[in-house]
């Protein structure tokens, strides 16, 4: 990370706002005491190491003399960064207000973080320093320090003995860090297992779970083409289930027009029977050798019928009873004489019904002699 311009306000001396940009390779600020130059220095210190809700008191004495209370300090960074892709550019804005205090970092292909604590984590990333003790450790050397330095080299030796000193610090501190995630990674324990182990047993997991979902796959597949076989089979027999359909409606059409055909032949049958009877009847009529009507017959016969039936009730009624017979005269077939004399001549005989014996006139000469 290069950073390319810096940019204050309000901060002690820099009021309103400051802008200082700085080349490649290596940077001297160069100016009179109290023009500034540490504020620069601790300016870059606080937007790359402190966080924006910090509510430290020197933050209060960075402000500029005589600003009123809503003004804070407020710190710009522009920077680029080299990596695989080539260099990309960013900026990051801190403003420090306490727990109102606001940041955003930029960087090209990322995007804008605004939260305090993944604005400053993001920074420890990109810069490499983890710290602000760290910072202060290896990578400024104050005022003071440098009038001690002009005097004395031993003092050069050990302030740069205390920069190393601080980097080893900074080292050992990540080193330990470092440890206890490895720790942390690689514990074997059942109960509490590291990081790794619950990987590789999430892993183991999966990798059965995935053999699981290859087997389902292929039965699917299987299941897909004997589904697909079985469609096939069922369009046929659904076909050959239509057509038999189509036969049966038609074999059911053919029998009821074959039982209407037989029940109009049975009808014609009858009707023609019928018609050949009117006709006998119409015949038998014609050529009946009675003066009497044929329903008039009929009904004598019908009559007869019916007397007939009722005289089979009386016999099977009377049949245990005593038989009695009772002789009945026949009807006269005489007439008196005196019927006949009156009518015809003696001579003559009666001509209304026959006689018995002798004529008439023999009778009436025997009866009176």
């Amino acid at each position: 990370m290069r950073i390319t311009r810096v940019t204050l306000r309000d901060i002690r001396t820099h009021r309103g706002t400051r802008e200082l940009e700085l080349a490649r390779g290596l940077t001297v600020i160069r100016g009179p005491n109290e023009a500034g130059k540490s504020t620069f220095l601790r300016a870059l210190e606080l937007a790359l190491t402190r966080r924006v809700t910090s509510t430290a008191g020197d933050l209060d004495g960075l402000r500029t003399w005589g600003a009123p209370d809503e003004r804070r300090p407020e710190v710009a960074l522009d920077f680029e960064l080299e990596d695989e892709d080539g260099v990309r550019t960013g900026r990051l804005e801190k403003a420090f207000r306490g727990a109102r205090g606001t940041v955003r970092l930029e960087v090209d292909g990322e995007e804008p973080i605004t939260d305090p604590t993944a604005a400053d984590e993001r920074l420890a990333e990109l810069t490499g320093i983890p710290s602000e003790a760290f910072f202060r450790a290896t990578a400024s050397v104050r005022h003071h320090e440098l009038a001690a330095i002009a005097k004395d080299e031993a003092a050069l030796r050990d302030r740069l003995q205390a920069s190393i000193s601080g980097a080893d610090r900074g080292t050992s501190a990540a080193k330990r860090r470092l440890e206890r995630a490895l720790l942390e990674l690689e514990r074997q324990g059942q109960k509490h297992p590291g990081l790794l182990k619950a990987a590789e047993e999430r892993l183991a997991d999966t990798r059965a779970r995935l053999a699981l979902g290859d087997a389902a796959l292929e039965h699917l597949e299987r299941d897909r083409e004997a589904l697909a076989l079985a469609r096939e089979v069922r369009a046929e027999v659904g076909s050959t289930l239509g057509e038999a359909r189509a036969m049966l409606d038609k074999a059911r059409i053919a029998e009821r027009l074959d039982a209407e055909r037989r029940g109009a032949q049975d009808r014609y049958g009858r009707y023609r029977q019928a018609v050949e009877v009117s006709a006998e009847i119409d015949r038998l009529e014609a050529g009946h050798p009675s003066p009497n009507p044929l329903p008039v017959i009929r009904q004598a016969v019908d009559r007869l019928r019916t007397l007939d039936t009722r005289m089979r009730e009386l016999r099977a009624a009377l049949a245990g009873e005593v038989d009695v017979n009772f002789e009945v005269a026949p009807e006269p077939t005489w007439r008196p004489i005196s019927r006949c004399t009156a009518a015809t001549p003696r001579s003559n005989r009666c001509p209304s019904r026959p006689t018995y014996g002798m004529p008439c006139s023999k009778r009436s000469s025997t009866k009176r002699a």
